[in-house]
Order: C-alpha cells, then sequence, then structure tokens
C-alpha cells in the first residue's frame, strides 16, 4: 500500500522517471543504454522518440488535439499511431527483459 500510495501520481513516461521507477527494482547505472541496445538504437535517439510520443500523447489528451497557434487539428496518420505502439511494446520488452 506504501509504494501504490508514494506513486500512484507518477505516469512514468518521461524517461527519467521510468528510470527513478525501474531503480525500485532493477540496480543498473545505465538502464537507458542497456534498453536501447536491446532494441538496436542508442540512448539519445530513444529518450528522444519517447519523448516525442509522450510529447504527441499530452496534445491529444490536454489540448484536445488542437494546434494552439492555428485553431486546427493535428495531423495524425495510421503509420504514426503504428510505429508509435511498435516502439512502446518494444520498450516495454525490452525492460521486461532487463529486469526478469
Amino acid at each position: 500500500q506504501e509504494i501504490v500510495l508514494k506513486h500512484k501520481s507518477n505516469s512514468y513516461q518521461d524517461p527519467k522517471k521510468i528510470g527513478e521507477g525501474l531503480s525500485l527494482i532493477w540496480v543498473e547505472e545505465h538502464k537507458w543504454a542497456k534498453i536501447s541496445t536491446l532494441i538496436a538504437q542508442n540512448e539519445k535517439d530513444t529518450k528522444t522518440q519517447l519523448e516525442a510520443i509522450i510529447t504527441r500523447r499530452n496534445q491529444i489528451v490536454h489540448e484536445a488535439d488542437i494546434n494552439l497557434l492555428t485553431g486546427l487539428r493535428n495531423e495524425i496518420t495510421n503509420t504514426d499511431a503504428i510505429d508509435s505502439v511498435n516502439f512502446i511494446e518494444k520498450i516495454g520488452s525490452a525492460i521486461f527483459n532487463c529486469v526478469k
């Protein structure tokens, strides 16, 4: 209950926050380097791609997916969505394989 109470407000979306959460169960100094290696990317690209997905998700959820400057809906393609889902699945599988 204490763990849930302490961490229930953290969404663990940002790479830094994910790393902090993983520190509770995984003693590894270079977590993102290990995760990135498993998905055949460098650490910087992995974090950048994850941050871009988070930014896009926040636009959809918190801004009604409307461009605040133009008032028009932001464009998203089926390919964009599929690529994001595939990337998140790769990250999740890599994390699982690192901590199991």
